[in-house]
Formats: C-alpha cells, sequence, structure tokens
C-alpha cells in the first residue's frame, strides 16, 4: 500500500525538478548597475501567455532574457550586458528583453527612451512597434511615444528601417543625426542636431572638447519670449515744463 505513495512522491518530485528546470532556462543577459528604489521595478519571463506581477528593484539583480524592465518617470536604471559589456539606460518607459537572431540581446522600447552605450563587442539592437534598428558600434537613443519613435545617433551609425511593410527604405543614421517614425508614415529624412556656438568658443580649451551647445530635439524649446517694450509717456499736461 505504501509503492503508490512514494511512486507519487518520486514523480511529484520529477515534476518540481522539471518546473525549477524549465523555470531557470533562460538566459541571464546582464546585471542592474544603478537604480531608484521605489522607482525601478521588473517584470519577469513576460510573454505572450504569461502575465507577470511588477516587482520593486532594491538590489544589483541579473536580468534575463524575456525579463522587462520600467522606471518612473523622473528616473533611470541602467544595467550592464554580460556579453559584450554594453550599457543600457532606461529613462522614464519600460524596455523588454528579448531573444534577437545568432542568439543576440534584443530589447524592444514600450515607452519612453532606452540609451544604449555599445562596447563593439557585441551590438545591443533596440526596435520599437514602429521601427527596427541595425547599430554599428554606437552610443545611441530610442525613444518610443503611442504614436510615434524617434532615434538619436551620438557616435558611429544605426541603420533604421519601419516595421510597416509599405515602407521598405533603410535610413543610415551617422553621429549627431536623428530620425522619426510615425504610424502610417515613411520614416523621416535625417536631421541635425540643432547646435550652437558655448561660452569659450576659440579658447585653449576647445582643443579638447568642441566646446558647443547641443540643443536636445527630444525636449521642447522654449517658448518665444516677446520682448519688453515700453511705451513712452504722453505729452506733458498744459501748464507743465
Amino acid at each position: 500500500m505504501r509503492i503508490i505513495p512514494a511512486a507519487f512522491s518520486i514523480c511529484q518530485g520529477l515534476f518540481l525538478l522539471l518546473t525549477v528546470s524549465v523555470a531557470h532556462s533562460r538566459d541571464v543577459v546582464g546585471q542592474v548597475s544603478e537604480f531608484e528604489e521605489e522607482r525601478s521595478f521588473i517584470y519577469r519571463d513576460v510573454t505572450a501567455t504569461n502575465v507577470s506581477k511588477q516587482e520593486p528593484i532594491d538590489d544589483y539583480i541579473d536580468i534575463y532574457q524575456s525579463d522587462a524592465l520600467e522606471v518612473s518617470d523622473g528616473s533611470e536604471l541602467k544595467f550592464n550586458l554580460y556579453t559584450g559589456g554594453s550599457e543600457i539606460t532606461v529613462g522614464a518607459g519600460r524596455l523588454h528583453l528579448l531573444d534577437g537572431d545568432d542568439g543576440a540581446v534584443l530589447g524592444k522600447v514600450e515607452g519612453g527612451l532606452t540609451r544604449v552605450v555599445d562596447s563593439g563587442e557585441h551590438k545591443f539592437t533596440l526596435v520599437t512597434d514602429l521601427i527596427v534598428t541595425d547599430p554599428y558600434g554606437t552610443t545611441y537613443e530610442v525613444y518610443a511615444l503611442p504614436e510615434e519613435s524617434r532615434v538619436y545617433v551620438y557616435d558611429g551609425e544605426v541603420a533604421v528601417t519601419s516595421t510597416d511593410a509599405r515602407f521598405t527604405e533603410t535610413i543610415y543614421v551617422g553621429a549627431g543625426e536623428w530620425v522619426r517614425a510615425r504610424k502610417g508614415q515613411t520614416i523621416s529624412p535625417k536631421k541635425r542636431f540643432i547646435v550652437a556656438a558655448g561660452p569659450g568658443s576659440g579658447s585653449s580649451a576647445c582643443i579638447y572638447s568642441n566646446c558647443k551647445i547641443t540643443d536636445d530635439p527630444r525636449i521642447p524649446l522654449e517658448p518665444l519670449v516677446t520682448p519688453l517694450i515700453l511705451i513712452p509717456p504722453g505729452p506733458n499736461p498744459p501748464g507743465r515744463q
């Protein structure tokens, strides 16, 4: 009579072992290096069939493929890839880590801004619902809005292609350039960052820096302020000098 319970215990043990094996079969892709408590969160193993709960990040935890990271407005989270060592910054948004081609790590920007500082050894590719990127040893950002995606390149080059099959042209965005993709439209022509000469231009310090100020196109420019116009007083009243 005790054979059945023993067999059941063995089967149950095997089931638990298989469950643990499956739960840990995902690849570790990186580790959190900077975060702000109560403003940084992780969703473990997010898939089309798995509803994952939000977990606060309170330590320098490992990140697995298919995890999603989320950061509240006004904060940011950084993690380093184990392969290649690239640094990824998630700023006020959500990034979902997926499997890319040939085992590469793919990040889907589901909202907000994600910045990649590539080590040059292994590229980290970002996509959104509207665009796919193909970076070449770069520092670049992808900004995802509900109806628009933008790509900013600071170093190297990024090939940007629309996910809309009607628009097949690939735009190659170089350092200092950015493009936008809007739903139902082709990718915009490349635009340069707005650059203006800054204080100290022409000084000896400029040998080691470009002495320029770059207006970030992610941030709306300040509204123009109409100069205060002073209205001259009327003529002196009669009888006064």
